[in-house]
Formats: structure tokens, C-alpha cells, sequence
């Protein structure tokens, strides 16, 4: 028995001894824990985005979302975003700053107002509203967390004019706000 176990650690065992345990450890985290990543991540988003705390994330939450981006952007309390106020936005690159400032200057006065800010669908909110029913699903973090994998967006015609009618305006920056 002692030749046996000798013979185990001391040849071709043991070379697969120690790889299986080093490969399975590089494999990636297991099961369990991708399921405890997705849900600490879900957790997240719902924190950020559910701010009536519903349990839902909606274009209710998303317009209340921009109204809170809008509010902290406003260094001045102007009660409008000026290309400075743009610079120094979380959601907002510096570097382009005045194309965000014209992307949401509707009637082009060089600033920018909370209706003409709420006006512009939050492109986050978007694309993880895959199906364009102004709710945020659970298969929908899920699939934006594994890489938007999952449903796709259902670009056909709601009805009533651009941007209304169901799906409706969802609010918000159309730059990538920093989560």
C-alpha cells in the first residue's frame, strides 16, 4: 500500500495532482457565486434606479432620476445647465461638453432648462428597456448584466406621435450617466 501511495505523488499522479485543482481554480468563480454577483449587482441597480421604492423600475422612476441629475448638475441654481455646469457633470465628458449642451438645447439659447433636460429619453433606461414597455424587468437587468444578452428591443411603432404613446418618453441624459 505505502509503494502505492509513493508512486502516486512521485509520478505521472502527481502532475494531475496539482494541475486539476490549479485549472479548476482559474476556471472562473462557480455557479453560486455568478448567481451572488447578478443579484448584488440587481440589488444595485434597483437602488439606483427604484427611487419611489416600489420594488419596480419604471419611466416614473427614470423621470424623477433625471430631475435628481438635472438638479445636482446645476452648480448655480439657475435653474438651467450652461456649458460649464455640462463640464462638470457626473453623466458628462468634459471633452464634450458643448455637443451635450446641444444635444438638449432645444430652442438652441446656450443653456439648457429642466423641460428641455426631462425631454430627452435617458439612454440608459433605454437600453435596458429591451421590450420598450416603460418598465425595467428582472430578465432585463439579468440580460444587461450578462452582456445584453437576451431580448431584443421591439423597434416598431407605438403609436401617437415620436416618443409618446405607449413606451412613451422615458426622461433623461442621452450621455452615459455614471452609475
Amino acid at each position: 500500500m505505502r509503494r502505492y501511495i509513493k508512486r502516486i505523488f512521485t509520478g505521472k499522479f502527481s502532475f494531475i495532482l496539482v494541475v486539476i485543482p490549479v485549472l479548476s481554480a482559474c476556471s472562473g468563480p462557480s455557479g453560486a457565486m455568478r448567481t451572488e454577483h447578478l443579484e448584488r449587482d440587481k440589488s444595485r441597480i434597483m437602488t439606483q434606479w427604484d427611487l419611489n421604492r416600489d420594488g419596480k423600475i419604471t419611466c416614473a422612476d427614470a423621470l424623477q432620476k433625471q430631475k435628481q441629475l438635472f438638479i445636482r448638475a446645476d452648480l448655480d441654481g439657475s435653474g438651467t445647465l450652461e456649458v460649464e455646469e455640462f463640464k462638470q457633470a457626473s453623466w458628462s465628458n468634459p471633452a464634450f461638453a458643448e455637443e451635450h449642451l446641444y444635444l438638449f438645447d432645444v430652442n438652441h439659447n446656450g443653456n439648457v432648462s429642466l423641460k428641455e433636460f426631462e425631454e430627452r429619453p435617458n439612454q440608459k433606461f433605454l437600453r435596458m428597456d429591451k421590450n420598450r414597455d416603460c418598465k425595467i424587468s428582472d430578465k432585463e437587468i439579468a440580460a444587461m448584466l450578462s452582456g445584453g444578452k437576451g431580448q431584443r428591443p421591439d423597434r416598431r411603432s407605438r403609436g401617437g406621435k415620436k416618443g409618446e404613446g405607449k413606451g412613451g418618453r422615458h426622461g433623461g441624459p442621452s450621455v452615459t450617466e455614471a452609475a
